[in-house]
């Protein structure tokens, strides 16, 4: 028997559903603004893996950075297309939404996984929820050009015009702004 069909899991990660075992009857999509999420893959493949450093500000200036948002932000939308149309039973988690309401984004998930858990479980999670894996923020100005804002702002809409009809209509709101906007919060 595998570790994951041992019974000793509730729920295991993958990043592609290619990844997915076959018994697998339910999925939890996470999904994360692509800007955001962006810059944090990039970060981590420009520091050899290390989840809490930041890649020199130079790299974003490549061609490499330009071609990364092209194709991850393409992969992005997949993803979520492929979650969507697939055979499973979907759970979607929106990071930001993970992140502002902790809490009642886990009893949500609990529910859907068919797992028990109480206030006290969750609070300590909640409260422990600050991990050693964070990065610094940092404000680079004009990481994305408008050519790259348009392409990944197509990318949103596409998405979110899939959820909306999969009867998923809590997307956050902010994903769409402005390049002045996404080029000044982004960290």
């Amino acid at each position: 028997m595998s570790p994951l069909t041992s019974g000793g899991f509730i729920a295991y990660k993958v990043h592609y559903f290619h990844q997915l075992s076959e018994n697998t009857t339910k999925v939890i999509l996470l999904v994360r603004n692509p800007f955001d999420a962006l810059v944090s893959d990039f970060n981590r493949m420009n520091t050899q893996g290390n989840h809490t450093a930041l890649a020199d500000a130079d790299v974003f200036r490549t061609d490499a950075w330009h071609n990364f948002v092209i194709e991850r932000s393409r992969e992005w939308l997949d993803q979520i297309l492929t979650a969507l149309d697939g055979s499973h039973e979907l759970h979607v988690v929106f990071y930001e939404h993970l992140k502002s309401d902790t809490s009642n984004e886990l009893f949500r998930l609990a529910d859907f996984l068919g797992v028990r858990v109480n206030d006290f479980r969750v609070n300590c999670v909640v409260q422990n929820s600050i991990g050693v894996a964070k990065r610094k923020a940092r404000v680079l100005p004009g990481l994305f050009t408008t050519a790259e804002v348009g392409i990944v702002k197509e990318r949103i809409d596409t998405a979110w015009r899939a959820l909306r009809r999969h009867g998923i209509d809590n997307a956050p709101v902010n994903y769409g702004v402005s390049i002045e906007q996404i080029n000044k919060s982004l960290k």
